[in-house]
């Protein structure tokens, strides 16, 4: 179960690439940062060092870690939400191009 989650995840994750790709999307480190402070302003603790070892015990990773793995993606994934609901008026349209490229994708791999 877990395997197929992190399979899941990692496609997902590829495909909202594409998606931020086509539409010129590019997250800089800065607004990385700029959401890590944010999510530290909502946390119990703000103290990098206590940050630091939650993320570790939890994830097994660093903060840098968790920043890519985990809140680029995410941030990624809001833009282009926002983006593509406003652009088209569908509110649907991120998960609408997603399952696009999810399924063109799967159908190239399975054609082997």
């Amino acid at each position: 179960v877990e395997e197929q989650q992190a399979f899941d995840r990692a496609l997902r994750v590829a495909a909202v690439d594409v998606l931020a790709k086509t539409h010129n999307l590019n997250v800089t480190s800065q607004d990385v940062d700029a959401a890590f402070t944010q999510l530290l302003a909502q946390a119990s603790s703000t103290d990098a060092g206590e940050i630091d070892a939650f993320l570790r015990e939890q994830f097994g990773w660093s903060t840098d870690e968790f920043k890519l793995y985990v809140l680029k993606p995410a941030i990624i994934e809001e833009t282009l939400r926002d983006t593509l609901s406003q652009s088209t008026g569908n509110p649907t349209a991120f998960e609408d191009a997603l399952n696009d490229v999810l399924d063109n994708k799967t159908k190239r791999y399975l054609k082997f």
